[in-house]
């Protein structure tokens, strides 16, 4: 196929727009040929001078350095004297969210553990009696350890959601009052208003703070109810080998079947429930619920019938067994609880230093970061009227 040459043309615009300042420094670059061939056009470049490697290389530093480096520090300073009290509500929600299902799922553990009867063990010749005693005494210690979150450290989290409530009417009216005194440019005013609203954070840290250590006790509390249940079973088991000729091992398998299945039961009811007390996928959150507590009750029906086919030790190791296993999972929940907690109260700890930062940048501000600071203000301002209304419907959820 015959290739027909045709006259050259210089396309200069289409290299000029993508980089204008290519023009400066080489514009033979832009020097190229049409060559039809039948329908298609093909562009080729005829001609790049060796030395445009060198210019374009040239090119680019200059544009890169071309900015002083004193403005550039100067509008880097400005962006972080300025961008100190931006909020993140989406991940404060996520960790509220999480923070409620895993009270929910606790205080659900905590009633069950709360309304097992205890086992009787009075029958049972080949269990020593200070064996009996001691399993009295550990089904005791974990019933007080399920009422001392009901009674004590639920309210206690109900009461951590109240305070962010709290705390964003209290930022509100601060809020307002600094963005007058902002637009006045009255600095002692300013640093007034930011000391005042600093401690207020303050204090929701260090409730937040003694939440933490609460949990982290009652953690360590249940964790040594489930080992000393465990201990129990050990030893119920050495004695069950001259009484009975059950399959022990099989038996407790079944029962951490069926309260896995509950664990996960528990989580779905819950975070069914926070979806619709936050109105976020209520619909789903109906359906969910629903579903986990007719599989809730089949598994807490299983769980019935293997301990209405056995008696004697057997029965006494199935309830013990089942007790144990709900603890466990217990306390896989309170760690959850911690983390979510621990994250919110790093915020807080966060939330403090940012603006103890800026009380110190006040003096040096110009009018111009003073008025970004009232843009930031303003968006922060909104971010905790979401993030009270989140709290605040989670709160409900939990009463």
């Amino acid at each position: 196929m015959k290739i027909k040459k045709h006259k050259r043309k210089v396309l200069k615009n289409i290299v000029f727009k993508c980089c204008p300042i290519m023009k400066m420094f080489f514009p033979s670059v832009t020097h190229l040929q049409y060559i039809r061939c039948d329908k298609q056009v093909i562009i080729v470049q005829t001609k790049i001078i060796k030395n445009s490697i060198i210019y374009s290389i040239l090119a680019i530093f200059l544009v890169t350095y071309a900015v002083p480096q004193p403005v550039m520090y100067a509008a880097e300073q400005t962006s972080q004297k300025t961008e100190k009290v931006k909020q993140n509500p989406a991940k404060i929600k996520r960790n509220l969210k999480e923070l409620a299902i895993n009270i929910m799922n606790i205080d659900a553990y905590a009633t069950t553990i709360k309304n097992e009867p205890n086992p009787p063990l009075t029958n049972i010749k080949s269990v020593p009696n200070e064996l009996k005693s001691d399993i009295q005494r550990n089904f005791t210690n974990a019933k007080w350890n399920a009422n001392q979150w009901s009674n004590s450290l639920k309210p206690s989290m109900n009461t951590f959601l109240d305070r962010i409530v709290d705390f964003n009417d209290a930022y509100q009216k601060i809020q307002s009052k600094l963005l007058s005194v902002l637009k006045e440019e009255n600095k002692q005013k300013i640093k007034s208003e930011i000391e005042y609203l600093n401690d207020i954070i303050l204090v929701q840290k260090r409730n937040a703070d003694m939440l933490v250590n609460k949990l982290i006790q009652f953690r360590n509390n249940i964790t040594k109810d489930t080992q000393r249940f465990q201990n129990n079973t050990n030893q119920l088991e050495v004695h069950a080998i001259t009484s009975s000729t059950a399959d022990i091992p099989l038996l407790k398998r079944k029962i951490n079947y069926y309260n896995n299945v509950i664990d996960d039961t528990d989580y779905r009811i819950a975070a069914g429930s926070v979806a619709c007390a936050t109105l976020v996928g209520c619909i789903w959150g109906g359906f969910e619920i629903d579903s986990a507590k007719r599989e809730k009750r089949d598994a807490e029906y299983q769980i019935r019938k293997l301990k209405a086919k056995i008696q004697g030790i057997e029965k006494d190791i199935a309830t013990i067994t089942n007790v144990q296993n709900k603890l466990s999972n217990m306390v896989h929940k309170v760690d959850k609880a911690i983390d979510s907690l621990q994250n919110l109260t790093n915020y807080w700890h966060l939330l403090s230093s940012k603006y103890d930062n800026l009380l110190n940048d006040v003096d040096i501000l110009s009018a111009n970061e003073l008025n970004l600071l009232r843009e930031d203000l303003q968006i922060a301002s909104a971010s905790w009227e979401q993030i009270k209304q989140f709290a605040k419907s989670l709160s409900q959820a939990l009463k």
